[in-house]
């Protein structure tokens, strides 16, 4: 659920630098992910969202397109409070297993704080193929969407604050409410995207130049995540990766 302007993990592709903000609900006012749990949120929630029409898709920080955003100003505030009651509060500790290979993945957790990794294990060997940030929704698209047993695993790499939505609850939301099937269907197609992007960059930039946009756009990354899962994310060994981190 991302875009060009902060995309919510497929590979890490260039964000702002800004801090990010997710926009819970369908507002014209942006939502800080740190001021959505404080107490009475429900309450001071439907308070922002009195008198303030929809502009913004769910749990998407996404780019300015202009048909989506044409239906996202037709969204009351109601909605906004619907989809809010989706999210729970979770606090996470490093290293915790939230998806193991084999298992049905029956969670969303939308990252307030911290980094988390999507892998799975090839000839005895981790590969990395997502690393997640602030902002981003750590899940396996396929396990979550069809209920079958994931191939792959979600890891804690440092202890993380989320925002967590269970497959009950959303498949809850899309039974009772006919709206909320059109926000599933722009999230695959914003997720569809996504995953074009990072094809296109995975067959256009080597490893060093992959290297020198997390060096560029995610610098605290470096102090987060042991280098050996850097190494893996760009398919290489933790020696290569040292030969490029000496040259930049």
């Amino acid at each position: 659920m991302a875009n060009a302007n902060k995309q919510l993990n497929a590979g890490m592709l260039i964000r702002p630098k800004n801090p990010p903000k997710i926009f819970l609900g369908l507002i014209n006012v942006p939502v800080n992910l740190n001021e959505i749990h404080k107490p009475n949120r429900s309450q001071k929630m439907v308070n922002l969202f009195q008198g303030k029409t929809a502009n913004i898709l769910l749990f998407q920080i996404m780019a300015n397109n202009p048909d989506i955003i044409t239906f996202l100003k037709s969204i009351d505030k109601d909605k906004a409070v619907i989809i809010l009651s989706l999210l729970k509060e979770e606090t996470i500790k490093k290293n915790t297993v939230l998806l193991s290979e084999g298992k049905i993945c029956t969670k969303n957790y939308i990252i307030k704080n911290g980094v988390a990794r999507k892998y799975f294990i090839h000839r005895d060997k981790e590969i990395t193929t997502e690393i997640y940030l602030e902002g981003d929704i750590a899940f396996s698209f396929e396990s979550f969407t069809y209920q079958k047993k994931a191939n792959e695993n979600i890891v804690a790499v440092t202890a993380l604050e989320c925002f967590v939505i269970d497959y009950k609850d959303y498949l809850n939301a899309k039974t009772k409410y006919a709206w909320f099937v059109e926000y599933d269907l722009m999230f695959i197609e914003q997720y569809t995207t996504q995953l074009e992007h990072k094809i296109k960059e995975l067959a256009t930039l080597n490893a060093a130049e992959r290297y020198k946009k997390i060096l560029n756009h995610y610098p605290k990354l470096l102090q987060q995540v042991p280098l050996k899962i850097i190494a893996s994310y760009l398919n290489i060994s933790v020696e290569r990766l040292s030969r490029i981190r000496a040259k930049v």
